[in-house]
């Protein structure tokens, strides 16, 4: 007789259930799958595989829910602590949740069931995971069991899902590594090598904070208060009520100068988690530090740079959790500069800066530093690196103005100024072609007649004007490459470089260009098949003769030496004498 499905045992109730599941989760309806399991569920309640497929359910959902899905397995393993495939799953989901202890236990746990079970019949395997879906072979996660059915032994099985296991546990073990690494670099200020290891940490621990933690403090070590900023609130807009992210972002919204809202940060964590230790530690160190700036803050005011200092450094102290680290060093290098220290100062600014390297008011303080210590150059490059990042900085603009102008290498664009109006030679009294005695002569003959202690008054200003012409004309013509640059008639090196590269290239050209190239000056030395060849330079016959080029070659070569010596000779090859070897 035919028996009605309602009067069926629950068992085949529930098996039917399954099965309809199954096939709908092999289809990737995830909702109608889950809807059959709940089904079952109410038939069996408890069922080990029941759980373990809705566990898969939600890891397979999109987004993936490995909270629910650890709730489930958490139900199946309290009564099945050796269900391998619930120990498996319950480990990935609490790599995902950044519970590594937890996700530890669970893979040794899988990795003791796994070799305890391997000796079993290939039937009670089948018993206990034959009817089992696998989330992993939808592409989660690695497929543990795709013999689903029986096709393959439980021996095989049992192999796969003590390799996983295995590899669970150095997964996990390595995670412990790379955090561990991660913040040692951070620390070090190695920013981008912590950066790599916190965003493999962000991959794989994908459902909580961890990662994005480490990549906020990676930037923070940087010195890339911004970037971290914006990390710290794109992880909060997912994971509002995380407590070691608001801690994060309130530390960095007190280095960013924001103390009141990070103040209120806090105030609401230690309402929402009140046992929150490292939050308390947080929020009564800024309050403290804070109550200590304003003390230093009225000292400087009233000029008693001094204990301004002291009370900067007494701040810091207090800020057991560095919230306010740059803004105190920054504050406290004010002091010592306003007291003339400008050395330590500097040591404090470049402290600050670690934390915050695009800080304008940092910068623009250490360029004062730098000022006071006259290292105009570094300096510069403050202002200049203020100017990049705001652009419309007053302070900025002014002080770079007021800055000496950089000297260039060799001669300046003012001397050859003066080069150009005075001529050396008639400045000494010499000619042309005198010698380097005959220069430093005639130098001593006139800066003794025009020395300015020899004068007073007005004459002793006249004298000086000359006399620093006449050391001018000296450093000038006992120089040999500025003196060959002035008979040359160079105003400058870029004058120099422009012409040594045209008689460069004309030599190059003057004997190997092939027809269709051109030397003119208005073609600009450009290829032009449609002009016509010049008679003196591509008609003529010996341009591709080995030896004129070598004697426009050596040409070239003598009329652009720098240098004395003597002259250029090329060896003829067929005039040179082979080596003779002795027998």
């Amino acid at each position: 007789p035919v028996v009605s499905f309602n009067d069926r045992p629950p068992e085949e109730k529930a098996s039917v259930y399954r099965q309809c599941g199954n096939v709908a989760f092999g289809r990737g309806d995830i909702v109608d799958a889950e809807q059959y399991y709940h089904k079952a569920l109410e038939w069996l309640p408890d069922e080990p595989h029941l759980l373990s497929n809705l566990a898969a359910c939600a890891l397979a959902s999109t987004p993936a829910q490995p909270a629910r899905a650890l709730g489930l397995l958490d139900r199946l393993l309290t009564n099945h602590p050796n269900h391998i495939k619930g120990r498996l799953r319950a480990g990935r989901c609490c790599v995902m949740l950044a519970r590594l202890e937890a996700a530890l236990e669970h893979f040794e746990a899988a990795e003791a069931a796994a070799k305890s079970d391997a000796s079993e019949s290939a039937e009670a395997v089948f018993a206990q995971n034959g009817t089992e879906i696998s989330v992993e072979a939808a592409g989660n996660v690695p497929a543990i069991d795709d013999s689903v059915g029986g096709a393959a032994g439980s021996d095989s099985w049992h192999e796969r899902a003590l390799e996983q296991a295995k590899e669970g546990l150095v997964s996990v073990r390595r995670l412990f590594t790379q955090i561990e690494r991660c913040t040692a670099l951070a620390n070090a200020g190695r920013c981008n090598m912590a950066l790599e290891l916190a965003n493999e940490v962000k991959q794989k621990c994908v459902d909580a904070t961890l990662g994005s933690v480490l990549v906020v403090r990676s930037l923070e070590g940087g010195g890339r208060l911004a970037e971290a900023r914006a990390e710290a609130e794109a992880c909060l807009s997912l994971h509002a009520t995380d407590g070691p992210m608001r801690l994060t972002f309130a530390r960095v919204l007190a280095r960013s100068g924001q103390v009141s809202e990070a103040d209120q940060m806090l105030t609401l964590l230690l309402q929402i988690q009140p046992n929150y230790a490292a939050a308390e530690v947080a929020l009564s160190g800024l309050r403290e530090a804070m109550k200590m700036k304003g003390e230093g803050n009225a000292a400087y005011s009233r000029g008693e740079y001094d204990a301004a200092e002291g009370a900067y450094s007494a701040a810091m102290s207090a800020d057991t959790a560095d919230m306010l680290n740059p803004i105190l060093l920054g504050n406290r290098a004010q002091a010592k500069l306003q007291s003339g220290r400008a050395v330590g100062a500097l040591v404090d600014c470049n402290q600050a800066l670690e934390y915050d390297a695009s800080n304008v008011k940092l910068l623009l303080r250490r360029a004062a530093c730098r000022v006071a210590l006259e290292s105009t150059e570094q300096a510069r490059r403050d202002y200049e690196l203020v100017l990049k990042l705001q652009p419309d900085n007053p302070t900025a603009t002014q002080r770079l103005c007021e800055l000496p102008v950089p000297k260039m290498e060799g001669e300046s664009s003012e001397e050859a100024e003066q080069v150009l109006e005075m001529d050396p030679y008639k400045e000494l009294g010499v000619c042309n072609d005198a010698s380097y005695t005959e220069i430093r002569k005639a130098f001593r003959e006139k800066a003794l007649k025009l020395h300015p202690d020899k004068y007073s008054g007005e004459e002793r200003d006249e004298a000086e004007e000359k006399f620093q012409r006449v050391k001018k004309a000296a450093a000038i013509l006992t120089d040999k490459w500025k003196r060959w640059q002035l008979d040359e008639g160079f105003a400058s090196m870029d004058d120099l470089v422009t012409q040594f590269k045209a008689d460069a290239e004309f030599a190059y050209y003057a004997t190997t260009a092939p027809q269709g190239y051109t030397r003119d000056v208005e073609d600009d030395r450009r290829y032009n098949p449609f002009k016509k060849p010049s008679k003196e330079f591509d008609m003529n016959p010996l341009r591709h003769n080995p030896e004129i080029q070598r004697q426009n070659q050596l040409q070239f070569m003598q009329q652009n030496r720098l240098g004395g010596g003597p002259p250029i000779q090329l060896m003829d090859k067929s005039s040179q004498s082979k080596p003779k070897i002795k027998a």
